[in-house]
């Protein structure tokens, strides 16, 4: 599991991000590990075993993370209020402590931002249809209506599929090329290059964590595998 802590320019730790794997959890057979996503079809038991473990990685009790809906939109929701899943968005964008903002994943993009001087975090999960609706250029403008600033802050991209394991028809190339143009390598997508070299565009600070979640057996993959599990990445304001 990758754990971070952000610093604002005065030195103080202001934030922390965490991003799973497969490895450790209570999850069995195809969910076998770390799963995190409670729709899948794993034992709900072992779903909140694990959740607990994520949170604790975070430094929070499982009581005090956010879930998204997630079901490929582009929509953003603001968490202003002790709320543990977020209806029908796949991001989520807040100013208040102590209250963490989860996303998962088993392919699709996930990324982290925080702005350590302005005190704004969000999470996302894009995909493909995201990516063609213009999830980031949404996350993006969400997250400044918050007061954060992109030149100010740090955007973290976790494990996701690369292009060579993402072939796609030539429709799905060019709904996604039209805001994420360098997610398009050869007749494959991918969308954390995209999202990386707009995110370097606008001067954010860019860390990719992990590889290839279809090369690499320790992550979960939906293209891979079929029926799988999730792992996902948070954030929370210290």
């Amino acid at each position: 599991m990758f754990t971070s802590e952000i610093t604002n320019r005065e030195g103080k730790i202001v934030a922390r991000v965490v991003f799973s794997d497969k490895s450790g959890g209570y999850s069995q057979d195809r969910f076998a590990g770390l799963n995190l996503a409670n729709h899948v079809g794993d034992a709900p038991i072992a779903v909140g075993y694990n959740r607990a473990i994520f949170a604790e990685r975070l430094g929070l009790p499982v009581a005090k993370l956010t879930w998204p809906e997630l079901i490929h939109s582009a929509d953003v929701g603001v968490v202003d209020a002790d709320i543990e899943t977020f209806p029908n968005v796949d991001a989520l964008i807040s100013t208040k402590r102590k209250r963490g903002l989860v996303t998962m994943g088993a392919d699709c993009a996930m990324l982290l931002m925080v702005d350590p001087e302005n005190k704004v975090i969000g999470s996302s999960h894009i995909g493909w249809q995201g990516a063609a609706a213009d999830a980031l250029g949404n996350f993006y403008s969400a997250f400044e209506s918050l007061g954060g600033k992109m030149k100010s802050s740090h955007l973290f991209l976790g494990p996701s599929i690369c292009a060579n394991c993402y072939k796609v028809s030539e429709d799905r190339i060019a709904a996604v090329a039209k805001y994420l143009p360098d997610a398009v390598v050869g007749d494959g997508i991918d969308i954390r290059l995209g999202i990386a070299a707009v995110a370097k565009a606008k001067g954010l600070k860019v860390q990719v964590v992990g590889g290839c979640t279809s090369c690499d057996s320790n992550y979960y993959s939906y293209r891979r595998d079929g029926v799988t599990g999730r792992q996902g990445g948070a954030v929370v304001l210290l």
